[in-house]
């Protein structure tokens, strides 16, 4: 075909163009667009390789309580201490102030607290402490003290930050010590704990899966009772079932006392508002011999089922510690027109999270209010 009949065939047919001529056009092409190609940024460039850099310079995700479903539902989370925890209700029709912590309960979950447990000889612990906390002399078994916990008790700029102690059980020289402590300072307290017991035979361990809540009112006590005792108690439970049938307060116990209860997790009472129903109750004070033998009780095997990681919710046997929030010289005393030992007396409960729904769902059925951080920061008491 001639020269001058070429283009046009091949704009018909493209297979009668010259082969090296195509290949030819589509290197100028390519060469073309790569001189006219726009300037980019390489923030826009390198977008792919920068957000997996983001990603893994984000922060980690915040843990969740084991009631975190429950108070999602029904509460304003916010992400504070490295979890996701309740403010304030989404109702507006529905808030526990002060008056409902002077006349009733109010239940707090404060499971964020982190435990640590030591076991080792008695005085290997005690000498210890003494480098750590501000009185360890003074310290008795089964009482719960609030202390400062330093890093050198030696330099006072050394402080972590406040702690809750508790010697559960001291026999034959061997010591069970279990220590609360605020998420935030719980790394520095182990790396403090761990240097100073790098000579001795003692183990510091962080206990998971454990609920804390907390009751605060009056009718703690008998919250308490309507909960966990059953009506066909066994003969552990007497002393508590005699107790459930009087208004208790927790000022009838010893100060800070912590004592244990043994509970069937599939029997848990559900009546409703049974912690209002003063035509069950004998106006009287408790016995004596009830409440010395429910606090003498031992903590041993309590502290096995609670130690052991749970993962069924139909285990018949399970525990808490009760800790009574009932000393005076440790509350603050900002307020002067609210009644000061109403609104810090109260009992934590400490048991398995797996059974954490159960109960807080209970407590709201037997007619206990729900607060979060805002009715804690605000009116009573510190969330710690």
């Amino acid at each position: 075909m001639p020269h001058h009949l070429r283009r046009r065939s091949s704009s018909r047919k493209f297979s009668n163009i010259n082969k090296n001529k195509v290949f030819h056009q589509k290197i100028i092409k390519t060469v073309n667009k790569l001189s006219k190609r726009s300037y980019v940024k390489s923030k826009y460039r390198n977008r792919s390789r920068n957000n997996k850099r983001l990603i893994n310079m984000s922060s980690p995700k915040p843990f969740r309580l084991p009631t975190h479903f429950w108070h999602c539902k029904r509460f304003h989370m916010i992400t504070k201490y490295k979890y996701r925890l309740p403010f304030c209700t989404t109702s507006k029709t529905y808030r526990p102030v002060h008056k409902n912590m002077k006349s009733s309960v109010v239940v707090q979950d404060i499971s964020y607290l982190s435990t640590l447990k030591i076991t080792g000889p008695f005085h290997q612990i005690k000498s210890i402490f003494l480098n750590h906390i501000n009185f360890v002399k003074d310290i008795q078994p089964c009482i719960e003290y609030l202390v400062l916990f330093y890093r050198l008790l030696l330099n006072p700029n050394s402080l972590l930050g406040p702690i809750r102690i508790a010697f559960i059980e001291v026999i034959n020289c061997e010591a069970c010590v279990l220590l609360w402590c605020h998420p935030i300072i719980t790394d520095n307290i182990i790396n403090a704990l761990r240097e100073s017991t790098s000579k001795h035979d003692l183990k510091v361990t962080l206990i998971d899966g454990l609920a804390r809540l907390r009751f605060v009112g009056p009718l703690s006590m008998r919250l308490l009772s309507n909960i966990f005792i059953d009506e066909d108690s066994s003969v552990d439970n007497k002393p508590c079932e005699s107790l459930s049938k009087c208004p208790v307060s927790p000022y009838d116990f010893p100060t800070s006392k912590i004592f244990g209860l043994t509970f069937d997790s599939s029997k848990l009472n559900k009546k409703h508002g049974s912690i209002y129903a003063r035509e069950e109750l004998e106006f009287h004070s408790p016995n004596k011999n009830d409440v010395d033998r429910l606090i003498s009780g031992s903590l041993s095997t309590i502290l096995e089922i609670l130690c052991k990681p749970c993962s069924n919710t139909s285990s018949i046997k399970a525990a808490a510690l009760i800790v009574l929030n009932n000393d005076m010289e440790q509350c603050n005393k900002p307020l002067e027109n609210v009644s000061i030992q109403e609104l810090n007396s109260g009992v934590d409960v400490i048991f398995n999270s797996i059974h954490a729904t159960a109960i807080l769902n209970c407590c709201v059925i037997n007619g206990s209010c729900v607060g979060g951080l805002r009715e804690y920061l605000t009116i009573a008491r510190d969330s710690f």
